[in-house]
């Protein structure tokens, strides 16, 4: 990641989304982690120290205490295994696609992550606009992310990244993703949502995996 890259990411829009969830009594401790990391000095010695890490934890270099984040590989120690085809298809149902230039596996962590959200959003869409068959489609493929993927692996993966990360960045970071998880999981055992698999539905046009701003 180059200088102005970094700068986008460690002075954007994440600041003011952690001072909310600071205050948010379910994300307090995470969420002031994340800021006290944010707010430290990131000179480029501390940047490449970042960078070192994530090489250790993510990318094999810290040999047994690596984490694959993807959950394939995590589970199954091979990547583009099972969940990365069930990945895939999900991805082409929700009518996502992945960014531009992303070279790592369809079921990596972070698109999981980010197809949660997209599905999270047009099942809200969706409501909005009075059409309940996209709701629930839009629901359905989100029960099945959860339950297929999220779940699977995604509180083992968290602890493991605690546990390995030396630095304390990464550990905030899964700190954060693993009560968000938890959360997700409970407000949908709350509406009574259905965790089953269903049968793949017709594709529709693919729309980039993308954070809105």
């Amino acid at each position: 990641m180059d200088d102005p890259a970094f700068a986008r990411c460690a002075e954007g829009g994440a600041h003011a989304v952690l001072e909310r969830l600071a205050g948010d009594p379910a994300f307090a401790q995470p969420a002031a982690a994340l800021l006290q990391r944010f707010r430290a000095p990131w000179d480029r010695p501390a940047r490449l120290a970042l960078a070192a890490q994530y090489g250790r934890l993510f990318h094999g270099a810290g040999g047994r205490s690596a984490v694959p984040p993807s959950q394939s590989a995590f589970l199954d120690d091979a990547s583009h295994g099972t969940a990365w085809r069930a990945m895939t298809d999900l991805l082409a149902e929700s009518g996502a696609a992945l960014p531009p230039g992303w070279s790592e596996p369809a079921d990596h962590i972070a698109i999981q992550l980010s197809l949660a959200a997209h599905l999270h959003r047009a099942q809200a869409d969706a409501v909005a606009a009075g059409d309940a068959g996209a709701a629930d489609a839009a629901g359905e493929r989100l029960d099945r992310l959860r339950s297929n993927h999220l779940a699977a692996w995604g509180p083992q993966f968290c602890a493991r990244v605690a546990e390995a990360d030396r630095d304390g960045f990464y550990r905030a970071a899964a700190e954060f993703v693993a009560r968000l998880l938890d959360l997700d999981t409970d407000a949908a055992d709350e509406n009574g949502e259905q965790k089953t698999t269903m049968p793949r539905p017709p594709s529709v046009k693919p729309q980039d995996l993308r954070e809105r701003p």
